[in-house]
């Protein structure tokens, strides 16, 4: 039995999206590492955990980014070590959307999001379609996490909780984007461009809390 890797997208943006991939990486490990200074700074254990969703999510978007590459410059590599570099994104990117999810619920019981983890990976495996039940649990566990965004902004109703709140919107809207694609596409691109923009927004958040610190 063979493998075939494929990817969506216009042919022209073949590459291009690699590049934005690698922005966000890049924005994520900025907010990581700045989460962990954060935590370094006020004993915070929400920046801790926020480094360590993000450190998850830039380690998946860079496997992403290179699975992608290899893929356009046709590298000698064997399809199954493809699948193993996208299969490793998804498990990533869930695995930083469960703990950031946890860190919406102030709670110290591990169990559930274990328990919610698991699942998560159980639904991806099973589905007839990966890409598309990847991003539809994304879109519920970002959706939750946006939630308590904002929610936090209309209680603080200050330009961090602002930025923080809709960079989570913009996170939903991309993995929404992303399914539309599926269905109908066109709107890779969009899907893309608002995840920059996302991380972009969370980037200048940190900055401002290490300022204010």
């Amino acid at each position: 039995m063979s493998l075939t890797i494929t990817v969506r997208g216009p042919e022209w943006f073949f590459g291009l999206d690699s590049l934005l991939e690698g922005f966000s990486a890049l924005a994520m490990i900025l907010v990581t590492l700045f989460s962990f200074k954060a935590y370094r700074f006020t004993k915070d254990k929400r920046y801790r955990t926020f480094a360590i969703g993000f450190g998850l999510m830039a380690f998946g978007t860079l496997l992403r980014a290179v699975s992608d590459i290899a893929v356009y410059l046709d590298w000698n590599i064997k399809a199954i070590w493809l699948m193993a570099g996208y299969g490793l994104y998804m498990a990533s990117t869930l695995a930083s959307m469960v703990v950031l999810f946890a860190l919406t619920l102030k709670t110290n019981q591990k169990a559930p999001f274990v328990a919610l983890l698991l699942i998560s990976f159980v639904l991806v495996l099973l589905s007839a379609s990966y890409r598309l039940s990847f991003h539809a649990i994304s879109i519920i566990l970002l959706a939750f996490i946006a939630y308590h965004f904002i929610r936090n902004y209309f209680a603080k109703k200050s330009l961090n909780a602002l930025l923080v709140c809709v960079s989570f919107v913009l996170l939903t809207l991309a993995h929404t984007a992303f399914i539309v694609d599926i269905i109908k596409q066109r709107f890779y691109i969009v899907g893309h461009l608002l995840h920059v923009a996302a991380f972009a927004l969370l980037f200048f958040a940190l900055i401002k809390v290490l300022k204010n610190r």
